[in-house]
């Protein structure tokens, strides 16, 4: 748990490094894959999660895969996957929101839902994303914007192609 301050949010103050960020995703995708979740969901949290581009030309690539995970992410994704996991896993390993919050009253779920969204729609502008240069150059050469740049970033691109 990262920057876990839901009520006193000027603590949160820890940043990941890009690598930290990937080293994460992959692990979140990998234990999902042990669970038995399937390749064609595999590769939908992927793209989700910034790890796999869109399509063929995905100018947001660089932008989603150092964007950190947040809680409500990986929930939604558990949600979604849970029977999948409980399958092949075990029964009452994954919980989904609706089982968790079973005993919770419709009001207070509701408030619950609405701040969940208010901080989630804050979380972009307050995190600032540091730039990765092989990262960037990857995205530039997936994405096929290789002009104006310099001639060593032009021999780095042509090196990772």
């Amino acid at each position: 748990m990262i920057n876990n301050h839901a009520h006193k949010r000027g603590s949160n103050k820890t940043s990941l490094t890009h690598r930290e960020v990937l080293a994460i995703k992959n692990a979140f995708v990998r234990s999902l894959s042990e669970s038995g979740v399937g390749a064609e969901e595999i590769n939908r949290v992927r793209q989700e999660l910034g790890l796999a581009p869109r399509q063929p030309v995905d100018r947001s690539l660089l932008d989603r895969s150092i964007k950190p995970l947040s809680r409500q992410q990986i929930r939604e994704i558990l949600d979604h996957n849970a029977d999948t996991i409980n399958a092949n896993v075990g029964p009452g390993t994954i919980r989904t929101s609706e089982e968790l919050q079973a005993r919770v009253a419709p009001r207070v779920r509701e408030n619950r839902r609405a701040r969940r969204e208010e901080i989630n729609a804050e979380l972009p502008a307050r995190r600032a994303l540091e730039e990765n240069r092989r990262v960037a150059i990857f995205q530039s050469v997936v994405a096929g914007d290789v002009d104006f740049h310099d001639d060593a970033t032009r021999r780095d691109m042509l090196a990772m192609a």
